[in-house]
């Protein structure tokens, strides 16, 4: 807990990737270190500083699982009855899995209801009632139960659950059950509460590679529950040292969650095929063995801005990563592994490689067409060494990506994985293909699967 060394890392490693402002925060056995780092908007110059809030993106779904799971202690709802006896009107477009679908399939990602409908249905109250109203057209990405594919989808649902069993609104039952509770103070739902704060505005790459501001601050309120929430560093590691805690403030000593709840977030629901991901998904976090310590946690990213979230309950140690653009997650990636490794003896997994060798012979089974909302692959004949990938995005992830279509080599990993490099980072990315017990062949990257066309 050196924070002149913490301070140099995270000076150095956000130059190294290019992020305008970045804040670490550690809790390690009731000893708490925040550092930062940069600018909050490269046009404006304004310091980053320990409380600044940044937006979190899809870290605010762990914010979300935890709410619900509060819900489930209070009795107002269960994990195992399906939706519609909180919303009976409610449907997606397979009439079986309107009908069946549960809390823990929306806070898993098994429920199979395509994830990445990013509709802005305005800034009123009725924002969620009015985006659930339109899921009614959503297709499957997969059977319910299936397989875990990442879907935000859900988690609005989720979120319309909450208002509907608590009579107000999602960002009120937030602040009543987890964040007064918590005892934080820099973590809000609206950006009229953000005001209040020291803000970050978000960056995205420019025509040369580099960060400029993002052309607008990033606010849908219909995706509140899946990752509109902003905050500083240290409110993150307040919530994730909570968790490690199972359940209880390490702010106020108040108890925000049962210990069985807090423990059954971090219990594997669900196995994620792309392991470099994670090895399990919880309910709103992501499971991982960092060499024989278990490391539960998330990431986040809104249009140029974005977070990282891990904690370990056995070794007492939470760390967060807030930023506003730039290559944050390797910049992040190189921090955690750092302080895990110096505070905890634990080893981060490594990521996926080329094997170095030529194709397998079964390797052009994979051949055709990948499709899903707003994300659609092509794998297609490239050379002896590698197949070629297309990746075509839409929504928030063009975005963030700074373009709609991407060509690159897709060469062999091991078994049935693959790799390509990532899009953000360069780093290697996993894509890993796999067949359904019906046949039907997929393909799973960055938490998502996407059925090719024509089975």
């Amino acid at each position: 807990m050196d924070q002149e060394h913490w301070q140099a890392r995270l000076d150095r490693l956000t130059a190294e990737h290019g992020v305008p402002g970045a804040v670490l925060s550690v809790r390690h056995r009731g000893e708490g270190l925040t550092v930062a780092t940069g600018v909050l908007h490269l046009a404006t110059g304004v310091t980053t500083t320990a409380d600044s809030v940044f937006q979190l993106g899809s870290v605010g779904k762990a914010y979300t699982a935890a709410l619900v799971l509060k819900l489930v202690e209070e009795g107002l709802v269960a994990l195992d009855e399906p939706v519609r006896t909180y919303l009976p009107a409610f449907q997606v477009a397979d009439p079986e899995v309107s009908k069946a679908v549960t809390l823990r399939h929306l806070l898993s990602h098994t429920s199979g209801i395509d994830g990445d409908h990013f509709l802005d249905t305005g800034r009123g109250d009725d924002a969620l009632e009015r985006y659930v109203e339109s899921c009614a057209a959503l297709r499957q990405a997969h059977p319910m139960g299936a397989i875990m594919s990442y879907c935000n989808s859900g988690y609005a649902i989720a979120g319309r659950v909450v208002e509907q069993v608590t009579g107000g609104t999602f960002e009120a039952a937030m602040r009543r059950y987890v964040l007064d509770p918590l005892g934080v103070e820099h973590t809000a739902g609206l950006p009229e509460e953000v005001l209040r704060h020291r803000a970050a505005y978000g960056h995205v790459p420019g025509p040369d590679g580099t960060a400029v501001p993002a052309p607008a601050w990033e606010y849908r309120r219909s995706m509140t529950p899946a990752g509109g929430l902003t905050a500083s560093a240290p409110d993150v590691v307040a919530f994730a040292a909570m968790l490690a805690a199972d359940g209880v403030s390490p702010i106020n000593g108040t108890r925000v969650l049962s210990r069985d709840s807090a423990r059954m977030m971090r219990t594997p629901q669900v196995r994620v095929p792309d392991t470099s991901l994670a090895e399990h998904w919880g309910l709103g976090l992501m499971i991982a063995g960092w060499g024989g310590l278990t490391v539960a946690g998330h990431d986040g990213s809104n249009v140029g801005q974005g977070s990282m979230m891990r904690f370990a309950p056995d070794a007492d140690l939470a760390v967060a990563l807030v930023a506003n653009g730039g290559e944050f997650g390797r910049a992040g990636d190189a921090l955690f592994a750092e302080i895990f490794s110096s505070l905890a003896g634990a080893t981060a997994p490594a990521g996926p490689a080329p094997s170095g060798g030529p194709l397998p012979a079964d390797a052009r089974q994979w051949l055709g067409r990948y499709d899903s909302v707003n994300v659609g692959m092509e794998v297609a004949e490239r050379d002896e060494d590698a197949l070629e990938l297309t990746l075509t995005l839409g929504s928030l992830a063009a975005e963030n990506l700074g373009g709609t279509r991407f060509t690159g080599p897709l060469v062999h990993s091991a078994g049935d994985v693959y790799v390509a490099r990532h899009l953000g980072s360069g780093d290697w990315q996993a894509v890993v293909f796999l067949r359904l017990a019906d046949g039907s062949r997929y393909v799973h990257c960055n938490g998502r699967a996407l059925r090719r066309i024509g089975g």
